[in-house]
């Protein structure tokens, strides 16, 4: 019966569509500029670090400017292989994600690209140098800071959509 009724009304589908590389290229290119806003290098940052991670938005992207010990990524969760001055790569511990059911935790690794628009590892490293104006990190801060919060995952779809209109 469920089934007859699905086929003849139909359902709403998500309108969502994943965040790729050839998405992603043409709303960097509009952020280019950095350096004038902090908030924005953050969101360059986030959306970098969680399409070459291959990361769920819960697990980069906080639900609400309320730092949650569980989901929110804090600076102490990246290890920087060597260090953090020259990475190779670096190490980021996800402490929940939908997959992992006894919430142990799990380590993502993340190198450096030799592309010169797509460098995560780099714009992270860059980002934290220009938040805490040097290597001298606060390990307890949130790892992408918007507005003097946690970045959401509200604050990132607004800033998307904002975004995808000036480039159409």
């Amino acid at each position: 019966m469920l089934k007859g009724i699905r086929r003849h009304q139909g359902f709403k589908s998500d309108k969502r569509m994943p965040m790729t590389v050839r998405r992603l290229r043409p709303l960097l290119r509009k952020i280019k500029n950095r350096k004038k806003n902090r908030d924005i290098a953050a969101a360059r940052s986030a959306w970098l670090i969680g399409l070459f991670g291959l990361l769920r938005t819960a697990e980069f992207l906080s639900e609400s400017k309320k730092i949650d010990i569980i989901h929110t990524l804090l600076v102490r969760d990246v290890q920087w292989v060597p260090c953090k001055e020259r990475p190779k790569y670096i190490k980021i511990h996800i402490r929940a994600s939908k997959t992992d059911i006894w919430r142990e935790g799990v380590w993502i690794v993340i190198g450096c690209s030799g592309d010169p628009e797509l460098r995560p590892v780099l714009e992270l490293q860059e980002t934290l140098r220009d938040r805490f104006g040097g290597w001298l990190w606060k390990p307890s801060e949130p790892l992408f800071l918007v507005d003097g919060g946690p970045f959401t995952k509200k604050q990132s779809s607004d800033m998307l959509k904002v975004l995808k209109t000036v480039i159409k």
